[in-house]
C-alpha cells in the first residue's frame, strides 16, 4: 500500500482491511504526493481513511510536552467529529506520539481548554467551537499544513460556508481534501476557489442507485407509529436499522422496544466510546437483532450493512433520507427501507425516490 505508514497498514490488517476500496486506490496517491483533492463519493466508500490513511503517514513525532495542530479536519456536526475522532485514535492503535483531539460543542469551553492545553497533532472540530477557540486564541493554526473539509455539501447547505472560509484565511499555506457525498453547483464552485492543483475523483454512479432495494412508505399517525414500527421488525428477516431524528428519541424508543421483549441497542453521540463499541460487536454478531439510530450511522461512518432499514421519522433533507436508505442491501440481496411518514410529510416521497433512483410504493397501515 504505497504511500501508507507500515504501523498504519498492521492496524488495517487487524481490521480486516486487506484491500483498498476504488475511492480509497484513486485519491491515496494523490494525497501521498501533496497534491489538492476533491472526492466525491457515495456513504461508507471509504473517504475518511482515504484522507486518514497518506496524510497521518506525513506526519512526524513531536514534543511529548506540546503538539502543535498539523492536520484540521472540519465537519459540520459534532456527532461526525466524535465519530471521526474515534476512528481516528483507533487507527493509530499501533503508533505512539500522535495525539488527536476533537474541538465540538457540548462541552464547557473552560474545561476543554484546559484538556486541550498540550494541543494535538490532529485535530477534528466543528467550524463554529472552532472559531471560538482561534479568538481566544487557544487553538494555533500555524503549523496546520494539512485540511480536510468532510462533508463538505452538508458543511455549506447547514449555513457554515463564512466559517469554513474564516478559518481557511487565517492558515498558513496548506494541502487541502476536499470530500463530499454529493457534488452540486455551490460545493463545485467553493472546490474551485480553495483548490489548487486538484486531482478531482467523482464516483461514477450512487451506491444506493446501484443496490437491489425494496422501498415501502407508510402513512402513519403520531399514535400509530410504534405499532407500525413493530409490524415493521417482526416482518424482517435479518438485522435491522431504525433511524431517528433527536438522541431523546433514539433512547426512549430502545427502551421501549426492549421492554416488548426485541433484542435492541441504542447508537447515538453521547454514548461513551466503549458502549459504542460493544453496541456495533453485539450487531456484527447477531446478539442484537435492532440498532436504534441517530445519523451518526447514516454517514461518513464504516458499519455494517442490515438486511431492513426503518425510517421511523423522516430527516430534515432528502440527501439525509437517501443516505439512511443505503445503508440496507448487502452485496448479492434485497435490502428493505420502510419509510413512516405523516399525511403531510407523503409529499416529500416523490423527491426522495427520484434522488435515491429507486421506487417508493405506498402501503396502508394494514399491508405492513
Amino acid at each position: 500500500m504505497e504511500g501508507i505508514r507500515e504501523d498504519l497498514q498492521l492496524q488495517l490488517r487487524e481490521m480486516g482491511i486487506e484491500q483498498l476500496s476504488d475511492v480509497q486506490n484513486a485519491c491515496i496517491p494523490a494525497i501521498a504526493s501533496g497534491r489538492d483533492v476533491f472526492c466525491t463519493a457515495h456513504t461508507a466508500s471509504g473517504k475518511t481513511l482515504m484522507y486518514l490513511l497518506p496524510l497521518i503517514s506525513k506526519l512526524e513525532i513531536q514534543s511529548a510536552n506540546k503538539h502543535k495542530p498539523r492536520i484540521l479536519i472540519l465537519t459540520p456536526t459534532r456527532e461526525l467529529a466524535l465519530q471521526i475522532a474515534e476512528q481516528t485514535r483507533f487507527l493509530l492503535r499501533r503508533t505512539e506520539g500522535i495525539r488527536t483531539f476533537a474541538l465540538v460543542g457540548g462541552v464547557r469551553m473552560d474545561i476543554q481548554i484546559r484538556q486541550f492545553s498540550k494541543g494535538a497533532d490532529i485535530v477534528i472540530a466543528a467550524p463554529g467551537r472552532l472559531k471560538d477557540h482561534i479568538r481566544r486564541h487557544t487553538f494555533k493554526p500555524d503549523a496546520c499544513d494539512m485540511l480536510v473539509l468532510d462533508e463538505t455539501d452538508e458543511l455549506i447547505s447547514m449555513g457554515f460556508e463564512q466559517d469554513v472560509r474564516d478559518i481557511i484565511s487565517v492558515l498558513p499555506p496548506h494541502q487541502t481534501v476536499l470530500c463530499s457525498a454529493t457534488s452540486d453547483e455551490k460545493t463545485e464552485d467553493f472546490a474551485k476557489e480553495v483548490l489548487h492543483d486538484q486531482f478531482v475523483y467523482h464516483a461514477s454512479d450512487d451506491r444506493v442507485k446501484e443496490q437491489k432495494i425494496r422501498c415501502l412508505a407508510a402513512v402513519c399517525s403520531t399514535q400509530n407509529r410504534f405499532s407500525a414500527l413493530c409490524r415493521c421488525l417482526h416482518k424482517a428477516q435479518g438485522p435491522c436499522y431504525v433511524f431517528v431524528n433527536t438522541i431523546r428519541t433514539a433512547d426512549m424508543l430502545s427502551r421501549r422496544l426492549s421492554e416488548t421483549g426485541m433484542a435492541c441497542a441504542v447508537m447515538h453521540s453521547e454514548r461513551t466510546a466503549s458502549e459504542r463499541k460493544k453496541t456495533m460487536q453485539d450487531f456484527r454478531s447477531g446478539r442484537t437483532d435492532v440498532l436504534v439510530t441517530t445519523d451518526v450511522l447514516a454517514r461518513g461512518i464504516d458499519v455494517p450493512q442490515a438486511d431492513t432499514v426503518i425510517l421511523y421519522e423522516l430527516p430534515d433533507t432528502d440527501e439525509q433520507a437517501v443516505h439512511r436508505i443505503g445503508r440496507t442491501s448487502r452485496t448479492a440481496s434485497t435490502g428493505t427501507a420502510y419509510i413512516l411518514c405523516t399525511e403531510k410529510q407523503r409529499s416529500r416521497l416523490e423527491p426522495i425516490a427520484f434522488a435515491a433512483g429507486q421506487k417508493i410504493r405506498q402501503i396502508s397501515f394494514r399491508e405492513i
